[in-house]
């Protein structure tokens, strides 16, 4: 108890305290807090790392709270060996995993602008969500979206989407989801939140209790993923972090509200790997790197072939310069954004504006990106690109976990999809 009252000095307030503890226990800081009487949060500045997040009022914090893991490509495996996507992609690549046996995935991650580009007419959010959602139900099998928290703008609204479209699932990370559950009724759609830690995911099940909800699983990310990491630099080649760590005490608190099960994410590439984390207590493997290297992927050719040739040393973890969202972001760096990123050669700019953050009267209007070249990178654009839209006017960004150094050719999704099963054998390295 001395621990929780030294690191939350500044405020008496048994609310802020909880999220304070938290946020600690996330790598963050928290500071400039103003309270009335002990009870009410008036104001809150968050700054995780260096980076400032904004100022936030009480109501803001179900909505802001502790950003830890961002998604990629991604796809699970369950003890039943049945798969699932989790994809930054198209309606065709889902298919694809629906068709081999799995449940697939779709992002909401800028998803009016390519749908709107597929389509060819003008897309808001709410649009392009649902009808994701309804194209995807409609190819038969299982369908559900990935909805980022730091997406914070948007977030809402894709919820809302997702749940009128029927969609069988929606898993929320880059950030904690404590909202999901209050945003509309669920109905038959899976919750799913994303955590880093035992500390997140108690505190997510607390706040959904008090909506008389629970999750309907959780996958536990660590930190050989690609893209944002929940994590501080100085803790991603932590042993305590290490993927085998986090479980257990993640699937203690899941069996104390429920027994719900526990999905891990992070590093996994083969078969092998699967069945090591199904027997170590894991009830499912997300995977995404894989999936980026497949012949249904909506990713590049470009960045495709960049995922093949990467080798362990062409992965980082970019930080200084790194995302506006002022999270660890891991990268190939080759990625053509990158590259230019540290020299400083691309201007200052926000000209699609997914992560923009609130000002001090509410507006959406803040981003590092838009105003410094120094420190922060474009993901917007850089991933955007990556993804074939404007691939003409702006410089990809090419993320990716640490597996894609074992990753060397590109595949269908069903022949992977067998492979991982283990319905057939990995063929020889291409090599």
């Amino acid at each position: 108890m001395s621990d929780r009252i030294d690191r939350t000095a500044r405020t008496c307030c048994p609310v802020f305290e909880e999220l304070a503890v938290a946020y600690h226990e996330a790598g963050h800081a928290v500071g400039a807090v103003l309270v009335d009487l002990g009870l009410v949060i008036e104001t809150v500045t968050i700054k995780p790392g260096d980076g400032y997040l904004g100022q936030y009022t009480f109501e803001d914090w179900h909505e802001n709270l502790i950003p830890d893991v961002d998604d990629e490509d991604s796809v699970e495996i369950g003890e039943d060996e049945r798969m699932y996507r989790d994809a930054e992609d198209t309606v065709s690549s889902l298919g694809a995993v629906a068709g081999a046996g799995g449940l697939g995935l779709l992002s909401c991650a800028c998803l009016d602008r390519m749908v709107g580009a597929r389509v060819g007419r003008r897309f808001d959010t709410y649009e392009a969500v649902r009808h994701e959602v309804a194209e995807a139900k409609a190819g038969g099998g299982y369908a559900g979206i990935n909805i980022m928290v730091a997406l914070q703008r948007d977030y809402e609204a894709s919820v809302r989407a997702a749940l009128d479209a029927g969609a069988d699932a929606i898993v929320s990370g880059a950030g904690l989801p404590l909202s999901l559950p209050a945003i509309q009724k669920a109905r038959d759609t899976a919750l799913i939140p994303i955590v880093a830690s035992a500390r997140a995911l108690a505190l997510i099940c607390r706040r959904w209790e008090r909506r008389h909800y629970r999750p309907d699983a959780v996958v536990v990310e660590g930190p050989l993923a690609g893209g944002h990491l929940g994590f501080r630099p100085d803790q991603i080649d932590r042993e305590e972090n290490t993927l085998e760590r986090l479980l257990p005490p993640v699937k203690e608190v899941a069996r104390a509200h429920g027994d719900f099960p526990v999905i891990v994410a992070g590093g996994i590439y083969s078969h092998a790997d699967i069945r090591r984390f199904l027997a170590l207590g894991a009830d499912g493997v997300q995977m995404g790197t894989r999936f980026l290297a497949t012949e249904e992927s909506s990713a590049s050719e470009a960045y495709k072939e960049a995922v093949v040739r990467a080798r362990a040393e062409d992965i980082l973890v970019a930080n200084d310069p790194g995302s506006p969202c002022g999270l660890p972001f891991r990268v190939l760096r080759e990625s053509p954004m990158y590259q230019s990123a540290l020299v400083r050669a691309r201007p200052p700019k926000c000209d699609k504006g997914y992560v923009l953050l609130k000002d001090a009267q509410g507006r959406f209007t803040r981003c590092p990106a838009k105003t410094d070249n120094e420190h922060s990178f474009c993901i917007c654009d850089g991933l955007l690109s990556a993804g074939g839209y404007d691939a003409d006017e702006q410089e990809p960004l090419y993320t990716t976990g640490t597996s894609a150094a074992r990753v060397d050719r590109v595949l269908p999704v069903a022949e992977l999809m067998d492979e991982l099963a283990g319905v057939r054998d990995a063929l020889p390295s291409a090599a």
